[in-house]
């Protein structure tokens, strides 16, 4: 049969969930007919593959989007393919592959052109899933293209995005995707669908219709609410404080009187310690000027002594040098002045010809240490013993027995770079080696000599490269001649060193010989040189005595000029002292003046002195004065500030600062015009939320004749057992009838003078003011309630205020399914032409003439039911088996479908749907 309805024909799983091959048609209705957990639920989610975009909203029972990835996706041979015809009637597939648990078992989404080709996937004569390379290189030819979930989105509704065009959502609106997404996750999971979901969606679907949905009281109307509440909290301030308040303005004149007065004492003050001030700088230029002539005297002498302290400074310095020198030259003569000169000299040239004689016989002699060759001639001593040994053995020895029973050389390296290599120089018999069994022992070298082939040495978790040890000396174990040969090497050796140990002895005695002649001619040198320095010294202090002589008269007149001049230092520091005495009682009586004009704190700048001023000159009675004006100013100050304090409580928009009384004076004259825009004001707010409320109530009536059209539609769902099936909307009193009591009453108060009843208007803004706290928004939703009335076929009507208290489990499955697909038929901007399957959940609780008239009003829509169930039935036009392999995986293709002819005739019975 050709499909001609746009939408999905065929979904294929391979090694996907539990099926190892699952190819199930979705262009009719279908029932999925199997025991429970051998995959009908698998099969069915994979529908929100197709149509869902984002991943974190899809729902699968209670598994996480990582258990879902591991089962769905568990490998690189994992696919989903949805086999669809586009809108512009060609086929195109949309197919989900696993990428593996190097990715997190996550998957990508592609679009190739074409119908689904099961080569592409499978290899035909073995049936096993291809190679994930061998997969996309066949699907390149088929325009392979991955596509981000923004990007199925657009396909979805005809959008290419650089992607080729699905078109299997017609939608009416752009927007309307989020909806239909919503709506359709609960097709799939009908039973987690509650009352207030089905009430939400059904304003939802139609929010395109509705002016006022939602009303944001707290961002609509608080701004205005709070203008209303500010203004009339400021009318009701001032006529509360108009009293004070002219109190205050009368004190104020009078605080503004007396701050003048004593900023015209203050400036009459300053003028009098300014003049004072001057007098004092005058007088204190003349000390200065005295104290500068005494200072520059000061000055003089001072240079004076020191000069003078520096001449004696310095004669002190030289007769200092001149003692230095005598009692070096005294030094001198104690140590070396009883050497006689030519008994040292013959001393001095004897030592040097012997040192000069010792030292040219030890330079024929030349070598190492006596100590580094006596070790040297024990090490090889020691080595021609061994050397002897291992002769005296070479013919009884391990390496000769060992090359006689079959080893060779390259076997004897191998081993022995693993065994100590001393083993090959000791006896067979009568040492420390014996050889109890000589089979056993050359078999066990053998056995490890093969495992040493190979280059290692393996062990229990140890393997060794024995080329990193180094090869045994074989020549000194094997080969006497070799062994013969370096004996007499060591002998030649041990010959050498004992003549080298000969020479060097003699050679270390004559060293200390001339190490102890160089230290006497040393000596002798030394005093031969201090004898010639005492001389010298003896020569130069003769002149340096007479010198000394004329430094220590020169020495008296020195001390006697300093003696003058410290008596003419005192006699200039007692006049300057005076003149400072002078100047600090100046200071004294300027600090007294400072002092109590700092100690007064001054006029604020902005005080203007009164015109006319006192001509006082006492600075202490302006001082007096001025206390007094001062306190008359604060203590009118601290009046004006408590009443302001009282005030500004009062009237908070008022600042504190200067300009207050003005701002007050102001605000007493504008309490007329304030209580004008109050009013303005109030009529303003409780207009715009009567039309608010006005609005949303024309959206409820909206909804309903929603509903009225909905019900039209419920008609055409001929149940068995049910004659009619209808919902109504019942307002909620709660909200919807406290909206139309507030438009009622406050559009009769329209015109209405505000402040003619006062506590009638003391009440509206209670009523006002208690709505706005309760509520932050207000909603459509909140208006109404769904409620359900079903007529039986025996004419008894009830009617059920929530879905969750309707006693039949199939009316309520009856109901959410017409809704949902009426919602969802209500999005798609064209009412024939596409098929979208779904999941019908809990078709077991409906009875079979119920299940199929739904599921021919469901095909009727453009939709194509998905059933499942433990039995089969005939509502659905195709009826699949899964099949259980032996390895636990299941099986399903269209040799276990189940055509019906009596589904497929009555389908063909039904209406076509009609054009949108």
């Amino acid at each position: 049969m050709t499909v001609m309805a746009t939408g999905p024909v065929r979904v294929v799983l391979l090694n996907a969930g539990k099926y190892e091959h699952a190819e199930v048609a979705l262009d009719r209705s279908l029932h999925l007919a199997g025991a429970n957990n051998i995959g009908k639920t698998t099969l069915v989610n994979t529908l929100q593959f197709l149509y869902i975009d984002d991943a974190r909203a899809m729902h699968f029972a209670d598994k996480s989007l990582e258990e879902t990835r591991r089962y769905y996706f568990p490998g690189l041979y994992s696919h989903i393919v949805f086999e669809c015809l586009c809108r512009d009637k060609r086929y195109r597939c949309v197919g989900l592959r696993g990428l593996g648990p190097a990715r997190a078992y996550a998957w990508e989404r592609y679009v190739t052109e074409g119908p689904y080709s099961a080569e592409d996937y499978v290899e035909a004569d073995t049936q096993r899933i291809r190679e994930p390379e061998d997969v996309l290189a066949r699907l390149a030819l088929r325009q392979y293209r991955p596509i981000e979930p923004r990007e199925l989105r657009a396909a979805l509704g005809e959008e290419s995005a650089g992607v080729p065009p699905l078109g299997l959502l017609p939608l009416r609106n752009r927007g309307d995707y989020e909806r239909f997404r919503t709506l359709f996750l609960y097709l799939l999971r009908l039973a987690h669908l509650r009352q207030e979901d089905l009430k939400r969606l059904f304003v939802e679907a139609h929010a395109a219709d509705f002016q006022r949905p939602q009303i944001q009281l707290a961002t609509e109307f608080a701004q205005s609410w709070r203008t209303v509440q500010r203004q009339k909290r400021e009318v009701d301030a001032l006529g509360e404080i108009e009293p004070d308040a002219r109190q205050f303005l009368d004190r104020h004149q009078r605080w503004l009187l007396t701050r003048s007065e004593t900023a015209a004492t203050w400036r009459r003050l300053l003028a009098v310690v300014a003049e004072r001030r001057t007098q004092r700088t005058l007088a204190l230029a003349q000390i200065e000027q005295r104290r500068e002539r005494d200072g520059a005297a000061l000055a003089q002498v001072e240079t004076r002594l020191a000069d003078t302290r520096g001449q004696r400074d310095q004669l002190l310095r030289r007769l200092g040098a001149i003692d230095g020198e005598l009692k070096q030259r005294d030094s001198l003569r104690e140590s070396f002045g009883g050497v006689l000169v030519e008994l040292e000299s013959a001393a001095r040239d004897n030592l040097q010809a012997q040192c000069d004689a010792l030292r040219q016989s030890l330079a024929s002699v030349r070598g190492r240490s006596l100590r580094a060759l006596a070790s040297e001639h024990a090490e090889r001593t020691r080595e021609l013993a061994l050397r002897r040994a291992e002769l005296a053995a070479a013919a009884d020895n391990l390496a000769g027995w060992l090359q006689q029973s079959g080893f060779d050389t390259a076997a004897l390296e191998r081993l022995f770079r693993v065994l100590d290599p001393g083993l090959l120089g000791l006896p067979r018999a009568g040492g420390a080696l014996t050889i109890q069994d000589p089979a056993a022992f050359a078999a066990r070298l053998r056995e490890l000599d093969a495992r040493l082939q190979t280059g290692s040495l393996r062990a229990i978790g140890v393997s060794l490269d024995i080329s990193a040890l180094p090869p045994p000396a074989l020549a000194r174990y094997a080969d006497p001649d070799a062994l013969a040969e370096a004996i007499t090497g060591l002998e030649r050796d041990l010959e050498r060193l004992q003549r080298e140990q000969s020479i060097a002895a003699d050679r270390e005695r004559g060293e200390r010989e001339l190490a102890a002649l160089e230290a006497k001619l040393d000596e002798c040198r030394r005093r031969l040189a201090g004898q010639r320095d005492w001389q010298t010294a003896e020569a130069r202090v003769r002149p340096l005595e007479r010198e000394r002589r004329e430094l220590e008269k020169q020495q008296a007149e020195i001390d006697a000029t300093l003696e003058s001049l410290a008596a003419e230092l005192a006699t200039t520091r007692q006049r300057i002292d005076v003149s400072q005495r002078e100047a600090a009682e100046l200071e004294r009586e300027g600090k007294a003046i400072e002092r109590a004009v700092q100690a007064l704190v001054p006029p604020d700048p902005d005080w203007e002195p009164a015109a006319t001023e006192t001509e006082d000159a006492d600075w202490r009675a302006l001082v007096e004065r001025y206390q007094r004006q001062q306190q008359g100013t604060t203590q009118l100050a601290s009046l004006l500030d408590d009443a302001r304090e009282r005030l500004a409580r009062a009237l908070p928009r008022l600042a504190l600062d200067a300009g207050f009384a003005t701002a007050l004076a102001q605000e007493l004259d504008g309490l007329g015009e304030k209580r004008a825009a109050l009013a303005e004001a109030w009529r303003g707010f409780i207009a715009g939320l009567s039309a608010a409320f006005d609005a949303q109530l024309a959206d409820l009536e909206r909804l309903r004749t929603r509903i009225d059209a909905l019900n039209r539609l419920l008609r055409q769902a001929h149940v068995s057992d049910l004659k009619e099936l209808r919902l109504g909307l019942r307002e909620l009193p709660e909200s919807c009838g406290v909206i139309r009591q507030f438009v009622l009453q406050h559009k009769a108060q329209v015109g209405a003078d505000l402040f003619a009843d006062r506590s009638a208007f003391a009440r509206a803004e209670q009523r006002v003011g208690e709505f706005m706290e309760q509520r932050s928004a207000l909603e459509l939703v909140e208006l109404f309630q769904l409620e359900f009335e079903v007529t039986r076929a025996n004419g008894v009507t009830t009617r059920y205020p929530h879905l969750d208290r309707i006693e039949s489990n199939g009316t309520s499955i009856t109901i959410k399914v017409l809704t949902l697909l009426t919602l969802l038929r209500g999005l798609m901007r064209e009412r024939e032409g596409y098929r979208l399957p779904f999941f019908l959940d809990e078709a077991n609780a409906l009875d079979r003439a119920n299940l199929r008239a739904i599921v021919r009003l469901a095909e009727s829509f453009g939709f194509a039911p998905v059933l499942a169930s433990p039995d089969g039935s005939d509502a659905a036009a195709r009826v699949y088996v899964p099949t259980r392999l032996p390895n636990g995986r299941v099986l399903l293709s269209a040799a276990n479908a189940l055509t019906l002819e009596r589904a497929d005739e009555d389908a063909a019975e039904l209406p076509a749907p009609a054009g949108g």
